[in-house]
């Protein structure tokens, strides 16, 4: 494999619209590893599935394709047949890790369902600072053990 080639596998590209750009393409092309999909890209399930299908025959290799499918304000995949979970801060609320690995599989599986590799979730910062409007309730507790204990629990259900 040539150094270009090589360099391009770690390199993951985003793009506007419901389809990739002639520029995405030859990216993908010259050896790309991933895209990621935001919500720019989504409409309805069988447009992302065809999507993503379409990304990886382009590829005609292996290409990872990621998705940010946090649950609450972050969810790219909305409306039915998704389901809508909600903000991280409620799952951890409850303290029960069988919530959070189950909280987990249920983004993976929906995640998987239409083509995706990569669910860019869960959040594992901790909540310090309550006047951060980025991390607040995607973070699963305030508290750092308890974030790590909810965390690993949820990423073994994803």
């Amino acid at each position: 494999m040539d150094l270009h080639r090589l360099a391009a596998s770690v390199v993951t590209v985003g793009f506007d619209g419901f389809a990739p750009s002639n520029e995405v393409r030859a990216l993908i092309g010259q050896g790309v590893g991933g895209c990621i999909l935001f919500k720019r890209n989504v409409g309805e399930p069988r447009q992302v599935a065809e999507l993503c299908a379409q990304l990886k025959r382009e590829a005609s290799r292996p290409v990872l394709l990621s998705v940010d499918q946090e649950g609450g304000r972050v969810a790219r995949l909305r409306g039915a047949p998704f389901t809508e979970v909600p903000p991280m801060r409620t799952v951890g609320g409850r303290a029960d890790e069988s919530l959070a690995f189950d909280a987990g599989r249920l983004l993976a599986r929906e995640v998987r369902a239409v083509g995706f590799d990569l669910d860019l979730a869960p959040v594992l910062d901790v909540d310090t600072n309550p006047a951060n409007p980025v991390i607040g309730d995607r973070t699963l507790d305030r508290e750092a053990p308890a974030e790590a204990r909810l965390g690993v629990a949820m990423a073994k259900g994803i």
